[in-house]
């Protein structure tokens, strides 16, 4: 009996651990994410009303084109880094992590030089034969340095997950962007101001302060890259005893090459889809409007389904990315230990806090679509507005992009990133499919493209879990991973929908009745998740102060 007791209370604790290590990951993710957010938002909107609309005409396609190429270089191999790495960590082959950064970061640096390479000597022939806009040259140029830089930062960053150390990957990240921010609006505003408003140079103002601003994403990325260096070199340093002493065999580079390709590839190919499906949206979308719009009302709509609606989505977004990065280290020890115990538990707890994140925020965000528009893009009134039907589409699509990141978080971590990737790529032939079908008919009209990302994220994210169910026999709590949180954030969204409209017609604006909308609804929430048992003791426990929490909410009776 005793035995018994000892083993639960051996597995509790173990459980504990392991949703504590998933759990405050996720927190310092989130947290950096949600910093590094703010700092993007101080940087597009001063940089636009100094630019215009023809100065971010410039500096918009060379951002795109450089993002386009960052994915190629960036996206599979931190990953990568971080899987192997948790790997080789979790059998005490420290050697065998150290080989893997140090082959890895040459892979991302080469991947880049040849991403420079592209944008920085074909920027001319990029702007004028493919973007069609011969200015937004010395943008690319400007930000094409940053491409030799972010590679190397990357795989130091994947290092540190798969170590699941993340404030050194959150540190560069809000290092990086702080001084994108500084660098890219000073060298836009010396451009700018340091010319005079005489109509013959106006051009090529906007043109160097479009650079100017592209600039920045280069020099952020230097001292990021310099950061995330030096506590690399330090945590070398501390970590050589256990190198020297620990391992006995090294694995030969061309074998490490091949294992960090297999992961980095499928994940760089279901990266790359979305942007590239983006660019095809601008085609297809534009194209199917026109049929009953004119021009200008096309790009009108367009402008509202890609400027005002979809990036709201990209808040919630930063906390399901981080709950993804925390979950492939952890889940690659955990299978590498053969521990199917905390495997299991690891997955629901994944799929679960995701679920815990993405139903409060789609609900809330879909009964305040038209506060937060407004709030938001208070100059361009008309424009919000118009756009919270489309806002109210994403809202649905986020659920399940929640549920599809953190299952393909868990293919990764298993080894079937293939699956994943598959599909992905069937998702967005169902999108491209819906997209052309909807946007041409009128009363949908750009709608249409929203509509199209709910069937693909819908169709991956559920043939994902299926696929986590199948590769890892897992059994999932249906009541407790999704009915319940979803009944929760329903139960918010009432609440939310009456307090704000009771508190619009008595103030008559929109931030007061939104921002205690919001506060009575993250309260209602948490008091909703805690009695209906989704939120339990143990959870509340693993808060700062959690044991005090808990006896006020009489959770330990």
């Amino acid at each position: 009996m005793n035995r018994n007791n000892a083993t639960n209370a051996h597995a509790n604790v173990q459980r504990n651990d392991n949703i504590r290590t998933v759990f405050v990951s996720a927190v310092i993710l989130t947290v950096a994410g949600i910093i590094v957010k703010a700092l993007g938002f101080l940087f597009r909107v001063p940089l636009t009303n100094l630019l215009g609309d023809r100065g971010m005409a410039y500096y918009a396609p060379a951002y795109d084109i450089y993002t386009f190429l960052l994915v190629i270089s960036t996206s599979g191999i931190p990953v990568a880094i971080s899987r192997m790495v948790a790997e080789r960590c979790a059998v005490c082959d420290f050697m065998g992590a150290r080989r893997v950064i140090i082959v890895s970061r040459r892979i991302a640096v080469l991947l880049g030089m040849i991403g420079f390479l592209i944008l920085f000597f074909g920027a001319d022939l990029i702007a004028k034969h493919i973007v069609n806009i011969p200015n937004s040259a010395f943008a690319m140029k400007t930000i094409a340095p940053a491409l030799l830089l972010v590679p190397a930062m990357s795989a130091y960053r994947g290092y540190f997950q798969g170590h699941q150390q993340m404030l050194p990957s959150a540190i560069s990240e809000i290092v990086e962007q702080f001084f994108r921010v500084c660098f890219g609006l000073g060298a836009a505003l010396f451009f700018v101001k340091s010319y005079t408003s005489v109509s013959l140079f106006i051009a090529s103002k906007l043109e160097l302060g479009a650079g100017g601003g592209s600039f920045g994403a280069s020099a952020g990325a230097f001292f990021g890259l310099l950061t995330i260096y030096v506590m690399y070199r330090k945590v070398q340093k501390q970590e050589e005893h256990f190198v020297t002493c620990d391992d006995n065999s090294i694995e030969k580079d061309k074998d490490l090459v091949v294992s960090i390709l297999s992961i980095a590839v499928p994940i760089t190919i279901a990266a790359s889809v979305m942007p590239l499906v983006n660019l095809a949206d601008v085609a297809i979308v534009k194209h199917r409007l026109v049929l009953y719009c004119s021009e200008a009302e096309a790009e009108a709509l367009f402008g509202q389904l890609t400027s005002f609606a979809a990036p709201i989505i990209g808040f919630p977004q930063i906390i399901i990315q981080a709950i993804m990065m925390s979950i492939v280290p952890a889940i690659s020890s955990i299978k590498k230990a053969q521990d199917f115990n905390r495997l299991n538990t690891t997955v629901e707890s994944g799929l679960k806090l995701s679920m815990l994140v993405a139903s409060p925020c789609s609900i809330g965000i879909f009964v305040l679509a038209v506060p937060i528009l407004a709030v938001f893009y208070p100059t361009r009134l008309e424009s919000a507005l118009n756009s919270a039907p489309t806002l109210r589409v994403y809202a649905v699509a986020f659920i399940f992009l929640a549920l599809l990141s953190v299952a393909t978080a868990v293919l990764q971590g298993i080894g079937k990133q293939t699956v994943a990737v598959r599909n992905l790529m069937i998702g967005i032939v169902i999108k491209i499919i819906l997209t052309w079908g909807l946007t041409g008919v009128e009363f949908i009209n750009a709608r249409g493209a929203a509509v199209g990302t709910i069937g693909a994220y819908s169709f991956a994210a559920v043939t994902d879990v299926l696929a986590v169910r199948n590769y890892t026999g897992i059994t999932f709590n249906l009541k407790k991973i999704y009915i319940k949180p979803f009944v929760a954030a329903i139960g918010m969204g009432i609440i939310v929908h009456v307090v704000y409209y009771l508190l619009y017609g008595f103030f008559g604006k929109y931030l007061i009745p939104l921002s205690i909308s919001i506060i009575a609804g993250a309260v209602v929430y948490f008091l909703l998740t805690v009695k209906i048992g989704l939120v339990t003791k143990e959870d509340i426990e693993l808060l700062p102060k959690g044991s005090k929490l808990a006896h006020i909410l009489r959770m330990d009776r």
